[in-house]
């Protein structure tokens, strides 16, 4: 007999199962993998993460990726490459994870991967789409393991902007909170979840993130980030520059909204560095990071003004590690208490791989997992592709 996935029901409850969550977000600094043990579906639904670790892309990925990011060397060649390519390293860095925790392949009842970005514009008047790479029907065969990907695309379809996707597991994980709180992820991109007594009133990309502060890293420092945002907190403002972004009119939308690299990645960042130039080398790092301060802050400014008293923000992500961020925004919001996710035994690094586990748990058990109210679609659905995997007899 061949060997295939399957969901064991007994006594009306779902038994433990094994599973993986693949992220690489629009930062490019790796591929996040978390394996956790999950059981239930809905508001059963119970998920106990057990490792993590983030693998650096190989450079060949790293390089073509960028390549593929960049609307003047990208094409159908590369971005076809690539879709096998990624699966590969997905492949690899799944291996590592499991080799740590004396685990195969066969242990797994599903990796859950979330794919590559290289284009996100659910704004385009008359061809709103997204674009995810790194086949998981690929991933499934080199694994000899059920996939579950590609979930932007059914939200989209129906009006949504296919973004964010955490807010489910958001709401889930968080609700026995009390009182108005927000789960806030800085990535690449910053985006936020507002939840109203366990129960979701918001969610939105805030801006960037880390993107535009990690692209002057690298560039101006040789670093793949401001540890802790020490070289930005010795920086000064580059006015014209800070102004110049502040009045894109991403910032004037109403939520929910999603964004990405296509307004925020390397072209733009470089454009600005070409245009306000002969400035020290810190000053653009200070600019960069005030501008994700003020715009994260700007967004509290107007949900506090709506919702009302705000008890709490809870960060994840590569920007929970910034001091300076955190601090700044502390300052600014004197009333909120700032926490990050590992204050709830939540880990900051692989909340959103770990979110994917939740959301492919759901696709398997033909459930929706899109939250309208975050993405604006005309309604729940489904979301997700899935590539079972069967040995042949």
């Amino acid at each position: 007999m061949g060997k295939i996935s399957i969901i064991i029901i007994i006594g009306g409850d779902f038994v433990d199962k094994l599973a993986i969550g693949l992220m690489s977000g629009t930062s490019l600094d790796g591929i996040d993998v978390c394996l956790a043990k999950i059981k239930g579906v809905n508001e059963s639904t119970k998920i106990k993460f057990l490792d993590g670790i983030t693998v650096p892309w190989s450079l060949r990925a790293r390089k073509m990726i960028a390549d593929a990011l960049d609307l003047k060397r990208s094409n159908i060649k590369l971005i076809s490459q690539l879709n096998f390519l990624i699966a590969h390293e997905y492949k690899g860095a799944i291996l590592k994870l499991l080799k740590n925790n004396n685990l195969k392949f066969n242990n797994l009842s599903y990796i859950a991967s979330h794919g590559q970005t290289v284009w996100h514009d659910p704004h385009d008047e008359k061809n709103p789409s997204t674009f995810q790479i790194g086949s998981g029907a690929v991933l499934s065969a080199l694994t000899k393991t059920t996939v579950v990907a590609n979930f932007r695309l059914q939200d989209l379809a129906l009006g949504g902007e296919g973004a964010p996707l955490v807010p489910f597991f958001d709401e889930l994980f968080f609700k026995a909170k009390k009182g108005l709180i927000s789960l806030h992820n800085i990535g690449g991109i910053s985006n936020l979840s507002l939840l109203n007594n366990g129960k979701l009133e918001t969610a939105f990309d805030t801006g960037p993130g880390n993107m535009i502060i990690d692209f002057y890293a690298h560039k101006l420092f040789n670093l793949n980030y401001d540890d802790k945002g020490t070289i930005a907190s010795k920086g000064n403002l580059i006015k014209p520059l800070y102004n110049e972004v502040l009045s894109l009119n991403y910032f004037n939308l109403e939520p929910p909204k999603s964004t990405g690299r296509e307004l925020f990645g390397n072209h733009y960042a470089n454009y600005l560095l070409t245009k306000y130039p002969h400035f020290k080398k810190e000053d653009y790092l200070y600019t960069a990071t005030k501008i994700t301060i003020e715009t994260i802050y700007d967004s509290y400014r107007k949900l506090i003004a709506t919702y009302g008293d705000l008890k709490e923000i809870i960060f994840s992500g590569g920007g929970a590690h910034n001091d300076f961020i955190l601090t700044s925004l502390s300052q600014k919001l004197p009333h909120v208490k700032i926490k990050k996710s590992s204050d709830y035994q939540l880990s900051i690094d692989y909340k959103e791989a770990l979110a994917f586990i939740v959301l492919a748990n759901q696709t398997l058990h033909q459930q929706p997992s899109n939250m309208p109210k975050a993405t604006k679609a005309k309604g729940k659905v489904i979301l997700g592709e899935i590539s079972y995997y069967r040995e042949s007899d």
